[in-house]
């Protein structure tokens, strides 16, 4: 991956030098005309005092001075010897003053608002004192340029005027530009790393599946051997160990999948599944997990034999689990059994499968986040319920590469209901997911 040394900020440096340089040269370039059309003594002593402050303002702000100062100071430069040809050209008699204009537009691009507005309001000042003083006895001799002369040179200075605002437009339109090409680039790069990680998650969740089978086998295997010796202790160890495996496996399992949902290369082939028959088999593989808290998961079936729908049996298998093992596991023990209800909606096309619990119940606020990666209920965060906060999230991806969908009702402290509903099978081929 080559290194990418784009942009990440507006670079403001880039505007403040080029707005300093402009400056600079259109000062020479003044006194270069004034020298040859009226002679070298009458160009103004402040025209090469900016250029020099602009020179030393560029090199201020290489060697690090902040851009807000060499900004501020660049400002001041520029208003300074406009003030002293607006007022030495007869303020708005004159062709100069005009230029002033944009003074407020550099402040508010160069430094920030507040600058902005202040010089906004110099300005205005300002022009209310040239109006003033053309408005009485002004303080100078009427200026040399006069007659229809006068307004050309005024025209010219607007002309001017719109010149620089769209340069400076310009200029930051390409920074701009150059930023939002640098977002796209750290964006790309991004996608780049998390197709890095998923593979990387993706190949160590397959390292850890082979000794943490080992594990649960030989731990399985020694429960049966031990099963009637009498040392409680060896046995309540075993049970720990087999207990401590599945989970990790569960946790791995669950990361694989997310990996492969992310990288979309999750493996997934449709074929027609009677549901009635996907839940009782996912009953079937959890039921040992409400057996063990003395609940009972009872079944409310409202569905035809023959509904069917077009799934891959083991992904929707593994939906089911997800969110049964939730509810008991969120289910006091001995509490209210886990009821399921299968029925059609209204208009056919879809059966529903309500996965109601009598547990903790879930905030309303945090409804909307349930299926997030990484999620848990804040009450649960941090005691000893086991949970990744992946097993609803991939129950949704899951539910949803099935063209299905997910509702959740909840009231705290009386439960939660989980409906399920997936699209009816419209013919008998097979489908990849």
């Amino acid at each position: 991956m080559t290194e990418d040394h784009t942009i990440t900020t507006l670079n403001k440096s880039n505007i403040i030098i080029g707005t300093a340089l402009g400056w600079a040269g259109i000062h020479i370039i003044t006194m270069i005309v004034r020298s040859l059309k009226i002679g070298a003594n009458q160009i103004f002593t402040i025209s090469p005092i900016t250029v020099l402050v602009c020179l030393l303002l560029c090199y201020a702000l290489k060697k690090g001075l902040s851009e807000k100062w060499v900004a501020t100071l660049l400002l001041i430069n520029i208003s300074i010897p406009l003030l002293i040809f607006s007022y030495h050209s007869g303020g708005f008699k004159g062709p100069v003053i005009y230029l002033m204009s944009i003074l407020p537009l550099m402040a508010f691009l160069l430094i920030d608002k507040k600058i902005g507005w202040l010089f906004c309001g110099l300005t205005i000042s300002f022009f209310a004192v040239f109006a003033y003083l053309n408005y009485t006895d002004y303080p100078l001799p009427e200026p040399k340029i006069q007659g229809g002369a006068l307004y050309i040179a005024r025209a010219i200075s607007i002309s001017f005027l719109v010149f620089l605002i769209s340069w400076i437009g310009w200029l930051y339109q390409k920074t701009y530009q150059q930023f939002i090409q640098s977002i796209a680039n750290k964006n790309s790069e991004l996608i780049k790393k998390d197709e890095y990680k998923s593979h990387f998650i993706s190949h160590m969740s397959h390292e850890f599946r082979t000794p943490l089978t080992a594990i649960l086998g030989f731990s399985k295997q020694l429960l049966k051997i031990k099963k009637y010796q009498s040392n409680g202790r060896e046995i309540e160890a075993l049970k720990a160990i087999h207990r401590g495996g599945k989970n990790l496996l569960s946790m791995v399992n669950n990361t694989l999948d997310m990996a492969q949902i992310e990288s979309g290369n999750l493996s997934c082939i449709k074929s027609p599944q009677n549901i009635a028959k996907l839940v009782n088999d996912a009953i079937a593989d959890i039921n040992i997990l409400a057996e063990n808290k003395q609940l009972s998961i009872n079944i409310t079936n409202y569905l035809q034999s023959d509904t069917w729908v077009n799934a891959d049996a083991m992904k929707i298998k593994q939906v089911f689990n997800n969110i049964i093992a939730n509810a008991i596991k969120y289910t006091q023990q001995g509490g209210i059994d886990i009821t399921l209800s299968l029925y059609r909606l209204g208009d056919n096309n879809y059966v529903a499968i309500a996965i109601a619990d009598s547990g903790v119940g879930i905030e309303a606020d945090e409804i909307d986040d349930l299926f997030s990666r990484f999620v848990r209920l804040k009450k649960h965060a941090s005691s000893s319920i086991d949970g990744s906060g992946l097993g609803l999230s991939i129950a949704n991806e899951l539910v949803q590469l099935h063209d299905g969908h997910i509702e959740i009702t909840s009231t705290v402290n009386k439960g939660s209901c989980f409906s399920i509903y997936l699209p009816v099978i419209t013919n008998n081929t097979e489908q990849a997911c």
